[in-house]
């Protein structure tokens, strides 16, 4: 809050002039959010950039009276709609002298001081580098040598930790200081007896809470209810206070409160969260020295508090409730809650944006919080770009497995989307038309007659792009002088409580000092102003929809929804909207406004100009774009869809659960793995890498969910192993396959699904197939090229013995139209050529690919049969595709070095997915003529009905994890 106390001789300025007005200064004395205490000064000249609500909406022309002001206030309380908290009123001053004053309890009238006149500004004096700021007189100092009575009502909690023992503090970023406050709290502890009520709480995650009313309100079946902390010192407030609280919030307003130590709280928010996980997750990666050993220290703090927030949740859970979690200061709480209650329904949104992989790895923590995450159902993020990062981020730090499904880790998967939160605009436009709001408006447009006003709302922080901004429209009055005199920017700001930035600060009013210097009059033209504090939402409103222009220039945003309540707002003006493409909003308003690169201040500077001159019919034609966005994207769908997603994701879990195959352990792996029989038995690893390894289609771009080089390195460590044989199969033609796996030269391949071999520590290759068997060829390629021009965007690929016909980038066709042909062509195959050429045609993933039926059986025959193979054999070169170079008499010398693989086995694993040849590949080894003891068929992915494998995993990153740890042991 902000305590504002006027200095004043007279009783009312209704009666004033505008030259009385000018001639007379204010000097205010206020407490900001922080708890500093500043004092601000106002004088004549013009070069005023930090004003406050009075002064920008009450010093105008027009010269509306206070009696005026009185009854716009009396609107407010009459209005049925609105809950307006009372504002102070400022009063001019006849004359304020500089001489310094020390202020107790009270405020007292200055005496005349003989030195100089502050020139008008109302910049705080006490913000370190100030004095670069102030080119012409000499500032005024204050000092506050007792803390004013209403810091005495209003104690800060962030003061709390001052009382506590030294090894009990948060040190020292951020630092807690005022022990004065012990004695004026725990020794009187005047919370004993203290009054207390429970009030609406102004602040917080608006957007989320209108959601959530306006969703019940609409379903009254479904029931919500709240749990969290509350932001009061916990220390001094006695038990039995704190249980009243609670039981009055439980039962009058459906919430749950949990109480932590005011260490725990602060270590938790002020530092964990606020200095830690804000700027990470906005790329802004902490450089301060002390970051390292802050994050270290503050981490036990969010996890205890988590842990109690869990805590509680699971005190109160009942068998079918949802637990919706939110934002990035509980990230914990998912497992926790799954640890307790595996068949809990959870969920998780994120309200912030989530970074690229490079930059989140710089978190120390950075696994324990994915973990955390994931012990959810569903995680939802703002937009699809937030999904793709955390996609990758789970890949690459836990080696989890993903697909269009979700994240597949541990057993699970975890359902990821992208939902962004939107506004309740019905309620928005009944704000926007009663009286007082009306009120404000007409003061706006007589204070800003004849001029073009340009609105943006940040909280001074680096990531608000206020810094680009100003500069962009420093460029813009360069380029257009003439636009000086009747332009304004008004930029309403707060200051982030937490993480204040004084030298940012400064360069902030630097530059606006350097744009209002162009002004020729100051007094009646100042291209920019500084509205310096939470002003009453009405008011807000008033400026959004009597603005002409409106700028977001973020760096990085989840959602920034006061883009979307100016849409709104803009009904009537059809305002344009200038919006960064760094925020989540610009992906889902993508038609409208004008997006811009924050840093390419030439280009916005040229936006700025194109919207304050845009016609009124391009306005329109803009608005009623964004305006259909913004009502189709409201609050209320979010909060259903996020709910549906939930109770999906759960289903889809506990039917995974059930399927019929055995989930394949770590502990059941490695204990067959090594239970040969004899130190000479071998293992054989068959594994299907063809189709296991293709990118995921995320809406916006195609993503690996798998690292080529983890892969090849395992892959390289299995093979090295003297008791290993281990062949990769794939559809790949022999090229691309020895093009992939070529630095491991102890690794045999199979290409074509089963139609060529390579046999471990061997450059030769061979088939299992007869050139005359290969004359169905080109009838096949003719058909396919038939249907090519049949089906735009498909082509034909022709490989030694398969051919494929590729549909997959078919996007434009009709779907119906495009499966209609593809039916007749597998129809086509199958009926014709399957009794004559034994051919099989299978579609996977849009493509066809033709070739005969049981090459991978043939192929699997010769490995382990290599002696004595009764099959059709050749051996081709790896320079050519064509033509044998010896005939199978000879080919006995080629097998002398390798081991007799039928009768030694010990060992068999074999792995792939949902394909026909993968089932053939586990049929094959469950129906061996002679036992083996220790043996695996395991189906990798996320269908498992129907399938001959006895095993499962969820992706191949889990395959190579559980893989990888045999390997480990045997180093």
């Amino acid at each position: 809050m902000s305590l504002i106390k006027a200095l004043a001789k007279n009783s009312s300025a209704s009666n004033l002039s505008q030259t009385d007005l000018i001639d007379n200064r204010i000097q205010v004395i206020s407490e900001d959010d922080d708890g500093e205490t500043s004092v601000s000064t106002s004088n004549t000249d013009g070069t005023n950039q930090n004003v406050s609500v009075q002064e920008f909406f009450f010093n105008n022309p027009k010269q509306h009276t206070l009696d005026e002001i009185s009854r716009l206030k009396e609107a407010s309380k009459s209005s049925p709609s609105v809950n307006v908290s009372t504002s102070t009123f400022i009063q001019p001053k006849s004359r304020v002298s500089t001489t310094k004053i020390t202020v107790s309890s009270s405020v007292s009238e200055k005496q005349a001081s003989k030195g100089p006149e502050l020139l008008h500004s109302s910049l705080k004096v006490n913000r370190p580098g100030l004095s670069s700021r102030r080119s012409s007189s000499q500032v005024a100092k204050h000092a506050l040598e007792k803390p004013l009575e209403r810091e005495k009502d209003e104690y800060p909690p962030e003061h709390e930790n001052a009382f506590l023992p030294d090894e009990d503090k948060v040190t020292p970023f951020g630092g807690f200081s005022k022990p004065d406050y012990h004695d004026l709290f725990i020794k009187d502890n005047v919370f004993a007896t203290a009054p207390w009520r429970v009030v609406e709480f102004d602040k917080g995650n608006g957007s989320l809470k209108n959601a959530i009313r306006v969703a019940a309100a609409s379903d009254p079946k479904t029931k919500f209810r709240w749990i969290g902390i509350l932001p009061i010192p916990s220390d001094v407030v006695p038990q039995t206070t704190k249980n009243n609280i609670a039981k009055e919030l439980s039962e009058k307003y459906d919430s749950s409160v949990v109480f932590v130590d005011d260490v725990t709280f602060h270590g938790h928010y002020s530092s964990f969260s606020k200095e830690i996980l804000w700027p990470i997750f906005h790329y802004q990666i902490p450089d301060n020295p002390k970051s390292n050993a802050f994050e270290n220290h503050s981490w036990k703090h969010y996890e205890k508090l988590n842990r109690s927030v869990a805590d509680q949740i699971v005190s109160q859970y009942k068998e079918g409730d949802i637990v919706w979690v939110h934002d990035y200061h509980l990230m914990l709480v998912p497992k926790m809650i799954r640890e307790k209650i595996p068949n809990a329904k959870i969920g998780f949104f994120l309200h912030v944006s989530f970074p690229s992989s490079e930059v989140f790895r710089c978190l120390a923590q950075r696994n324990n919080i994915l973990e955390g995450l994931l012990g959810a159902d569903c995680i939802t993020f703002q937009t699809e770009e937030y999904v793709r990062h955390f996609y990758q981020t789970c890949n690459r730090l836990l080696l989890a497995d993903f697909d269009e499904y979700g994240v597949r880790y541990k057993d699970r998967v975890i359902s990821v989307n992208g939902n962004p939160i939107g506004i309740d605009a019905e309620l928005l436009n009944k704000r926007l038309q009663n009286n007082l709001c009306l009120n404000w408006r007409k003061l706006v447009r007589e204070r800003w007659a004849d001029k073009k006003l340009i609105v943006s709302r940040d909280k001074i922080d680096r990531i608000r792009g206020i810094k680009e901004k100003l500069l962009a429209y420093e460029r813009f009055l360069n380029d257009n002088p003439e636009r000086v005199s009747d332009t304004i920017l008004l930029l309403i700001y707060t200051k982030a409580k937490m993480d204040r930035d004084d030298d940012f600060e400064t360069s902030i009013f630097n530059i606006a000092e350097r744009i209002n210097a162009k002004s020729n009059n100051i007094s009646t033209d100042q291209p920019v102003t500084f509205l310096h504090q939470d002003i009453e939402f009405e008011q807000y409103l008033a400026l959004l929809a009597e603005a002409d222009l409106y700028i977001v220039s973020a760096l990085r945003e989840g959602m920034n929804l006061t883009s979307h309540e100016f849409v709104v707002a803009a009904q009537e003006s059809h305002s344009p909207l200038i919006m960064s493409e760094f925020v989540g909003s610009a992906q889902v308003i993508t038609e409208g406004p004008l997006l811009t690169n924050p840093y390419d201040v030439k280009r916005v500077a040229e936006n700025i100009k194109l919207g304050l001159e845009m016609s009124p019919e391009e306005k329109l034609q803009r608005w009623k774009k964004l305006y259909a966005t913004i009502l189709e994207h409201d609050s209320q769908s979010w909060v259903r869809s996020c709910i549906r997603d939930i109770e999906t994701a759960f289903a889809s879990n506990r039917k995974d659960c059930s399927s019929e195959l055995t989930q394949l352990s770590q502990a059941l792996f490695k204990e067959k793995y090594y239970n040969l029989p004899n130190p000479e038995s071998k293992r054989l690893f068959i594994i299907n890498l063809g189709n296991l390894l293709s990118k995921v289609n995320i809406p916006g771009s195609l993503i690996n969910p798998v690292q080529h080089e983890y892969i090849i390195s395992t892959l390289f460590n299995l093979a090295n192993d003297p008791n290993n044989i281990v062949y990769v199969f794939s559809f790949l033609k022999r090229s691309d396959l020895l093009r992939k796996y070529r630095r491991i030269g102890e690794l045999g391949l199979i290409a074509e699904n089963g139609g060529y071999i390579k046999l471990p520590n061997s450059n030769e290759w061979f088939t299992v197939i007869d050139e005359n068997e290969l004359t169905w060829m080109p009838t096949v390629i003719e058909v396919m090229n038939a249907l090519c021009e049949r089906l735009p965007g498909s082509f034909v690929e022709v490989e030694e013995c398969t051919v494929r016909f590729h549909t997959e980038n078919c996007s434009d066709v009709d779907r119906d139209h495009k499966l209609k042909l593809v039916g007749e062509l597998i129809t086509h195959v199958n009926e014709l050529y399957s009794k004559d050429f034994n051919l099989h045609a299978n579609l996977i993933n849009g493509i066809v690919i033709v070739q005969e039926a049981n090459l991978i059986v043939r192929a699997l025959s010769f490995v382990l049969n290599q002696n004595s193979f009764e099959g059709h054999l050749r051996k081709i070169p790896s320079s050519s595709l064509t033509s044998p170079v010896s005939q199978p008499s000879d080919l006995t010398m080629s097998f002398k070095d390798q081991p007799q693989t039928k009768h030694n086995l010990g060992f068999v694993m074999a792995a792939g997915g949902n394909t026909p040849v993968d089932e053939e590949v586990f049929n094959y080894f469950n129906s061996l003529e002679f036992d083996i003891e220790n043996k695996f068929t395991i189906r990798v992915g996320q269908d498992h009905s129907n399938s001959k494998a006895e095993e499962k995993l969820s992706g191949v990153n889990e395959l190579f994890r559980i893989l990888s740890t045999v390997i480990a042991n045997d180093k």
